[in-house]
């Protein structure tokens, strides 16, 4: 059996296509022993801009459900997980944190990701959208950086989560830190609080569709292989043929950086499974 994927998403977050089926049953042309299907949360208590990237909350106990019950379907061919991508936004996260609860009993993890970072002025700061490049040019691609991490750090401490999703997301455009020393002593910080907390990390192969890398970069997973934190694989699939696209590439990777089991969650309890 391959590894399982943990994240991926479907038409419902109106970014991506195909039905929650057909990542299951690409999961399981793979071979893979689980999939986790883990779309978008509704993103109604973020600025407006983003409203857009995800399902309404009315559609979210239809997605649930949804899961559930091709979870029963397919019980023989592949184990599927429930889960959800769900933003980390400071001015929001209590919201959030009271929308989810009542399904938390059907969640296997969560995966907590942020995509704005608050900033003095704007609404927010769009940190993986394209556009967005002149905006963080201006105000100055290392105090982005910081802010993201800043953000990154609260995520961790708040205890909600149990996956950090496609850490360094910052570069996904090219945008690298003008002074990557000073980054890098703020990615130590944020992988100190991780060590000392429960949450695990995805290595997210989706920066390499994108022709930069994955998320995140070799010397920061190192850095987590070294500290014995736990690593989940993510293709951030966002079509049916994506699901699991570059694992094999990436467990040759971390097998030879020192990595000697994957993470596997079910209903928020951790499993490390060995590579070999």
């Amino acid at each position: 059996m391959k590894f399982g994927d943990y994240h991926t998403h479907n038409y419902l977050c109106n970014h991506a296509v195909g039905t929650i089926e057909d990542y299951i049953q690409a999961g399981i042309s793979q071979g893979m022993g689980e999939i986790g299907i883990s779309d978008h949360f509704p993103m109604e208590l973020l600025p407006e801009h983003f409203h857009i990237y995800a399902m309404s909350l009315e559609d979210f106990s239809t997605y649930v459900n949804e899961i559930k019950r091709l979870k029963a379907k397919y019980q023989d061919q592949i184990v599927v997980k429930v889960s959800s991508e769900v933003d980390f936004f400071p001015p929001a996260f209590n919201g959030y944190k009271d929308i989810v609860t009542p399904f938390l009993e059907d969640f296997d993890y969560i995966i907590g990701s942020v995509h704005a970072v608050p900033w003095k002025g704007l609404e927010a700061i769009p940190i993986d959208e394209q556009q967005a490049i002149p905006i963080i040019n201006e105000i100055g691609v290392d105090e982005v950086y910081l802010e993201y991490y800043n953000s990154v750090l609260k995520m961790v401490k708040s205890n909600f989560y149990d996956i950090v999703g496609h850490l360094d997301i910052p570069k996904k455009y090219g945008l690298l830190p003008r002074n990557p020393g000073r980054i890098w002593q703020k990615v130590l910080q944020v992988l100190d609080t991780i060590e000392n907390s429960n949450i695990a990390v995805e290595i997210n192969t989706s920066g390499l569709r994108k022709n930069i890398d994955q998320y995140p970069s070799e010397p920061i997973i190192k850095e987590l292989i070294q500290r014995r934190i736990p690593i989940t694989l993510g293709s951030d699939a966002h079509r049916s043929e994506d699901v699991g696209r570059n694992f094999e590439e990436i467990i040759s990777k971390i097998k030879k950086w020192g990595l000697t089991s994957l993470c596997q969650f079910s209903h928020y309890e951790k499993t490390l499974v060995p590579l070999d």
